[in-house]
């Protein structure tokens, strides 16, 4: 079989609280949706989750803003606690201007608000990056190895904005098992010239698929359609920027054992190795949207269908050649 990659989202881990065990949870998910961890697989964890496990938030009405973050706030139309709670975990503020802060965090990173975040979290809170993020990485990769058996890596990954770019990429704030730098000093390029200072930030490039421009690796693609007793239809829709891949899509039932291009197991998990021209066209680099739909066929017996069984789920990645 030839070499490639192949992502698998985690389905059903449901909302995370304090003192959530993680790696029992996303564990239990994998096994519940036929995936569990093999030796070599690479785990992608949000920090969103982890700083909820780890109890990193913050009830905003127990904070009480400096004159600082007060001025600021009424002069920008922002939250004076919520401005106060990135100036507190902040090292040193890089810029505040037309309402953006960038500071740079204790644990080193540079980003805007300092990691504070609002979002998806309710209850009038917020959360705050995981306070060793490297730690984290590392008790998620003991656990879920130690549980499978399987070694395996953790990334931690958090979005960041970029400079002088619009829209937000992925980047990784916390390793553990996986080579976070990768050293080409010394080698020499394809001309002969001895490369001096080219490090590649492997870890980086989380939502990325690095793909070698002179050899012929597939991509993979997987996608995983369930529903209770397989009573359900699916729609799998691939697009690449804006434009509708045809033979990348696929619809059918959940049980099937093929759909389209991609063979099926029975269970709801569908398969396809695709030659990268067939997914990049003309393209050398190309962002993609993968969209599955669930459809349950149980009806309330006057002929309409149960939609509250019905299930979705979207996913991105790119497709880039390795610097």
């Amino acid at each position: 079989m030839p070499a490639g990659l192949q992502i698998v989202p985690v389905v059903g881990i449901g909302e995370v609280e304090p003192n959530t065990d993680l790696a029992a949870v996303i564990g239990a998910a994998l096994e519940e949706q036929g995936t569990p961890l093999q030796s070599g697989d690479i785990l992608v964890v949000t920090q969103k989750i982890v700083s909820k496990a780890e109890g990193c938030m913050v009830q905003l009405d127990e904070i009480e803003p400096s004159a600082l973050a007060a001025e600021w706030a009424a002069r920008w139309q922002k939250d004076a606690r919520v401005v106060e709670l990135v100036l507190r975990q902040s090292r040193r503020i890089v810029r505040m201007e037309r309402g953006v802060i960038i500071s740079e965090t204790h644990h080193g990173l540079v980003c805007a608000n300092a990691g504070v975040d609002c979002s998806n979290v309710g209850g009038d809170r917020a959360t705050l990056l995981p306070r060793d993020p490297d730690a984290s990485a590392e008790r998620l990769r003991a656990g879920l190895s130690a549980a499978s058996g399987a070694a395996i890596g953790v990334v931690i990954s958090d979005t960041f904005g970029r400079a002088w770019r619009e829209g937000q990429t992925n980047i990784a704030i916390g390793v553990a098992g996986v080579e976070a730098l990768r050293h080409f000093e010394g080698q020499l390029d394809p001309t002969g010239y001895e490369l001096r200072v080219t490090m590649l930030a492997t870890a980086d490039d989380c939502g990325f698929l690095r793909y070698n421009p002179m050899d012929a690796t597939p991509v993979s693609i997987a996608f995983h359609a369930q529903h209770p007793n397989h009573f359900a239809t699916f729609s799998f829709t691939m697009v690449r920027g804006a434009i509708y891949l045809p033979g990348a899509s696929a619809s059918g039932e959940v049980a099937a054992l093929a759909a389209g291009a991609y063979s099926g197991d029975g269970n709801g998990n569908f398969t396809h190795a695709f030659p990268r021209g067939d997914l990049l066209g003309s393209c050398v680099n190309a962002a993609f949207a993968e969209d599955v739909n669930v459809y349950a066929k149980a009806t309330t017996g006057w002929g309409s269908n149960i939609s509250s069984y019905d299930a979705s789920a979207l996913r991105a990645f790119a497709l880039a050649p390795t610097p």
